[in-house]
């Protein structure tokens, strides 16, 4: 045993590894080395080393950690040291340290170290309600990053990696994911700082805590620093505080997605659209794999046309869902009274009517594109309170392509809608081939067409927010347009908020 200059300014050790024994040395000359649990909570009750490093391979250490639950370690950092820090973590420790970032772990801690301060008011903003889901997660992780002031926050649900640095400057790939994930996993199991080696010879710390949630575990939230860093119980809880409503919100949007996709599968069937009194989705998908196979049977071309209008739901909360259906519908006469009338139309989703041009090559769903935008154009919707609204669409369209089916057809179609709404053009050729792969291409409930308690059909989305979402309904009992509001499923169980709500509501 070394002699230390004082017991309160040493590393106490309790190690079994030579080689953690010499690292411990040749970091610290103070370093005292007990031989046993029973001599370490000697040591402890006598006084407060700044330092507790505990071999995870001791036969001691496990017990010792369960020990310190009666024992006050306020002045002490327990350091539990292993070759590998991700392999069956051991809970109770303030800090796991793979046996390579050992000697910088106990060089940081014998200093201060500089804690950022912690953005509370921009993590009251945090939300992944807003949004695709994968995009809601990388806007999270890098606002996450920057409340706390650290290099990386990582989100991952159910496996998938999400994350990023706060200055959007970082990228994974399968190795470095892998790595982190595992490293993060084993600080969510420890509830530790969780250091290890970096591929630049450096450190790096991680804090994770799970995405837990009444109806399961969704993945985790992780911090990662750059550096050696311990994180403070003040960190720790802030991160929790942030997992906790990440998992409400993930519960809420499972949910929902589940919720509208078994009400969509149970109450709807091919018929009409009521508002736009033409096909519905589910009809126009199955006209459109009818008008595919008889093109292919006949050789003759086929087109198809989506136009896209832009910014319902802001057209609906700043003039009203009255107006919002006028708009709509008098983009659908426009649309009846321009093409054939062999050509079929109905309703794709919530913003968006699709059009099947039978025996149309491109260039000629080139001209009905063009004599659709003049319709438009000279048909603006008058305004109650003095004014015009010009009908803001617009079209994307797509030639059925060889071995195509009537789907990837459709699909083409609403990518280049989306590609003339993001280049500020009106109209937009497909480009031949498969679309790009989306994961998400639409929002959720843009394409809602379920009947909810038998007599509302959900026509599209109006607004969300941090109480749910309001929707776009149709009451089929008293024939009048409605505003539907699904709620949080934390908020449905307050019974006292919901008094409240049915309050307002009556």
């Amino acid at each position: 045993m070394v002699p230390p200059r004082s017991l309160g300014e040493v590393v106490l050790a309790l190690v079994r590894s030579a080689a953690v024994r010499d690292e411990i040395a040749r970091a610290d000359h103070t370093a005292r080395f007990a031989v046993s649990g029973n001599e370490v909570i000697a040591a402890l009750g006598a006084t407060r080393p700044r330092a507790l490093i505990l071999d995870g391979e001791h036969a001691d250490t496990r017990a010792l950690l369960s020990r310190f639950e009666s024992v006050a370690l306020d002045q002490t950092l327990v350091i539990v040291v292993s070759r590998d820090a991700t392999k069956d973590p051991i809970p109770g420790a303030h800090v796991l340290v793979a046996e390579g970032s050992l000697r910088a772990v106990i060089a940081a801690v014998t200093q201060q170290q500089s804690v950022p301060a912690l953005d509370f008011t921009r993590m009251l903003a945090i939300s992944v309600l807003e949004g695709q889901l994968d995009q809601a997660l990388e806007r999270v992780a890098d606002q996450v990053a920057e409340c706390f002031g650290l290099e990386r926050c990582v989100i991952s649900v159910r496996g998938d990696s999400t994350g990023g640095a706060a200055s959007g400057s970082h990228t994974w790939d399968s190795f470095a994911w892998t790595t982190t994930a595992e490293r993060c996993r084993a600080a969510s199991l420890s509830r530790a700082t969780l250091i290890a080696p970096a591929s630049d010879d450096g450190c790096e710390s991680y804090l994770a805590v799970p995405l837990d949630s009444p109806l399961g575990t969704y993945g985790f939230v992780g911090l990662v620093a750059e550096r050696v860093f311990v994180f403070t119980p003040a960190q720790q809880a802030a991160l929790v505080a942030v997992a906790a409503r990440l998992a409400t919100e993930l519960s809420w949007r499972t949910i929902h997605q589940r919720t509208s996709e078994e009400l969509d599968r149970l109450g709807n069937a091919p018929g009409h659209d009521l508002l736009l009194a033409m096909w519905n989705r589910m009809a126009m998908a199955e006209l459109a794999n009818m008008h595919v196979s008889g093109s292919k049977r006949s050789t003759l071309p086929l087109a198809a046309a989506i136009v896209d209008v832009l910014d319902l739901q802001g057209i609906n909360m700043r003039n009203g869902l009255e107006i919002g259906d006028r708009l709509l519908r008098r983009i659908a006469d426009a649309v009846r009274a321009t093409i054939r009338a062999e050509d079929v139309v109905g309703r794709w989703a919530g913003d968006k009517i699709a059009i099947i041009l039978h025996g149309t090559a491109i260039e000629g769903a080139q001209r009905v594109a063009e004599r659709l935008r003049a319709a438009f154009d000279a048909r603006p919707l008058d305004l109650p309170t003095g004014g015009a609204l010009a009908l803001p669409v617009t079209v994307g369209i797509a030639a059925l392509g060889p071995n195509e089916d009537a789907i990837s057809l459709m699909n083409r179609a609403v990518y280049a809608a989306k590609q003339a709404r993001d280049g500020g053009i009106a109209i937009s050729r497909a480009s031949t081939g498969p679309a790009p792969r989306i994961s998400q291409p639409l929002e959720i409930g843009d394409e809602l067409r379920a009947m909810v308690g038998g007599a509302y059909r959900l026509q599209h989305e109006i607004s969300r927010g941090g109480m749910g979402v309001v929707y776009r309904a149709e009451d089929l009992a008293l024939e009048r347009p409605v505003a539907l509001k699904m709620l949080r499923p934390d908020l449905a169980e307050d019974q006292a908020f919901v008094e409240q709500l049915r309050v307002e509501a009556a």
